[in-house]
């Protein structure tokens, strides 16, 4: 029985005794020495790190890591030097925001001016000559008094010829040298545009009057320290001068013969004469253009016609309606050809037409929109008659 048991018996493993020594804090003149503590913070850690990624035998990879943190070590190195930098070199940027934050927090708490401008126009668009109004309103909204102030009307465009620059100060106008709290105030200038602009390049269209306000004034309690107030910016366009005629030729204006014919017209005979329609934009484009006419009853056309645009003359024989139509005028008109239909017209006159000049076309109208400003125009023209444009006769109808 014993020796079975002891056959059986396990053998003990064997035992290892290991001394070590208790690891004490760095003691110097019986108080902890903060500086070798904080150099094993960071060694410590370091020398961990080295071990599980930089030595090769734990990691084959050890370049990689090497790599990544040498690019952060540099990162780091580069953001402290501009932090130094931007501390020596900029400080305003770097510490004194807080300070002046507090500055305008206080300012914010006093109580000071400020007046607020508005301008206001009498009309959105202007002819070329026309005269306007400028209205400035102006209202102290703060909390204490606006003294000595200087408002300045700022006004540019190629149709003002006048200052650019209108000046309104105390010794003008007594009420801005004080502007208590909620007072408020209008200006008006009343101005006129010029009749003529010539441009200097086909180019130089869309013209418009710009206006603005500015304020300059002082406080109650700093009498050299100025503030600024700004208005809105008025722009009012210039519209464009838009032009439409229409007349007769029996001779061009190098003095050939047109027209076929007596001349002046005589009862019961053909004329021919030639019938113009033309139309020009001297500052902006023009679109949508219709020019219409009747034509009399006595004549008739030919079907000889030349055009500038893209299209001639339209007849609608059961009205006798003639119908110009032109998609888009260009301006400025001088550097453009001239655009214009002409047509021939077989005038026979009558007995109730003796003495007078016939007329050929009547009711005449145009009508087209200023594609910079959107002003529609509906224009009317005299009737064309037998009395031509070049005047070399009376035009009037005679016997035969």
């Amino acid at each position: 029985m014993d020796n079975k048991s002891t056959n059986n018996e396990q053998p003990r493993p064997e035992i290892i005794k290991v001394e070590g020594r208790e690891i004490k804090p760095a003691i110097k003149n019986g108080r902890p020495n903060i500086v070798i503590g904080t150099l094993n913070i960071i060694i410590n850690p370091a020398r961990r790190r080295y071990h599980r990624f930089y030595k090769p035998q734990a990691n084959q990879l050890w370049y990689l890591h090497l790599i990544i943190d040498s690019i952060l070590l540099i990162a780091m190195i580069v953001l402290t030097a501009f932090n130094v930098w931007l501390a020596t070199h900029r400080p305003q940027d770097w510490i004194i925001p807080a300070i002046n934050w507090q500055q305008e927090q206080q300012l914010t708490n006093q109580e000071v001016p400020h007046l607020k401008l508005e301008l206001q126009s009498s009309e959105e668009i202007l002819d070329p000559g026309e005269k306007f109004s400028l209205i400035i309103n102006y209202k102290n909204e703060g909390k204490s008094t606006a003294k000595d102030a200087v408002i300045t009307l700022d006004l540019n465009g190629e149709f003002w010829q006048g200052k650019n620059k209108i000046i309104w100060n105390s010794n003008e106008l007594p009420r801005l040298k004080e502007i208590k709290p909620g007072e408020s105030g209008q200006i008006k200038f009343d101005g006129v545009l010029a009749k003529k602009f010539e441009p200097q390049s086909d180019s130089q269209t869309k013209f418009a009057l710009i206006a603005q306000v500015e304020s300059q004034y002082v406080g109650e309690a700093s009498a050299t320290e100025k503030m600024t107030s700004l208005s809105n910016k008025e722009i009012i366009k210039i519209s464009t001068e838009f032009k439409v005629n229409a007349f007769s030729r029996y001779y061009s204006s190098e003095d050939e013969q047109l027209g076929r014919g007596p001349m002046p017209p005589a009862v019961g005979q053909v004329t021919r004469l030639w019938v113009f329609f033309g139309s020009e934009t001297d500052y902006n484009d023009v679109s949508d253009i219709i020019v219409t006419g009747k034509l009399a009853d006595n004549a008739e056309l030919t079907g000889n016609m030349s055009a500038t645009s893209e299209r001639g003359v339209d007849f609608n024989p059961a009205s006798r309606l003639i119908t110009w139509k032109i998609s888009r005028l260009s301006a400025p008109a001088k550097f453009y050809p001239e655009t214009g239909v002409a047509f021939e017209v077989a005038l026979t006159p009558n007995q109730n037409q003796i003495g007078q000049a016939a007329i050929i076309v009547s009711d005449i109208k145009a009508s087209g929109k200023d594609v910079f400003t959107g002003k529609s125009f509906n224009l009317s023209l005299p009737d064309v008659t037998s009395l031509t444009l070049e005047g070399k006769t009376d035009g009037k109808v005679r016997a035969q």
